[in-house]
């Protein structure tokens, strides 16, 4: 996700969205669309996950909304490597923690998290028994459990975990980039 901070002051509250709780961080992006300047979000499909690797398609989600955006001079990344390199828009600055310094880095976070939920609970309800409203995608028992019992709907990524066996709960790594 990519935003644009406004002028005068942050809303209030604004945090790294691990901090904040759902409810709470869905209360706070009205606000924080209406200050900022600019919201844009990029999506990577699992086909250019397995692909490119994570990271390569974190590249190509986040370039893909900065380019929605007005070309910035600075971007803004957590963390401690500059992942974007030549392909950035502008100069880039890797900040440790961003989400935790910088009210936009965090407001970025909070809206990405919100995002993230909404589309999760719609494709629930698309792809049903992947508890994907409730576990946003993440390798939690219940999301393993779905997997050796349904296997990989057309959304999961080939190239990660699978369940080695359907039932015995355990994975193994098909292909980890």
């Amino acid at each position: 996700l990519a935003l644009v901070p406004g002028a005068g002051p942050a809303p209030t509250e604004v945090r790294d969205s691990k901090l904040l709780g759902a409810s709470r961080r869905e209360a706070l992006v009205p606000a924080l669309v209406g200050w900022a300047h600019g919201v844009a979000v990029g999506h990577a499909a699992a086909s250019e996950v397995d692909r490119e690797g994570l990271l390569g398609a974190l590249r190509l989600a986040t370039l893909r909304a900065l380019a929605q955006l007005p070309r910035p001079d600075v971007v803004l990344l957590d963390g401690p490597l500059d992942w974007l390199g030549e392909k950035a828009p502008g100069r880039v600055l890797a900040v440790v923690a961003a989400d935790r310094r910088c009210v936009s880095v965090a407001g970025a976070s909070v809206v990405a998290k919100v995002h993230r939920d909404r589309l999760m609970t719609g494709l629930a309800a698309r792809y049903p028994g992947y508890g994907w409203d409730r576990n946003k995608g993440y390798g939690t028992a219940e999301h393993r459990s779905a997997l050796a019992r349904l296997g990989p709907s057309p959304l999961h990524r080939r190239s990660w975990c699978l369940p080695s066996e359907p039932g015995s709960g355990t994975q193994d790594a098909l292909e980890l980039r």
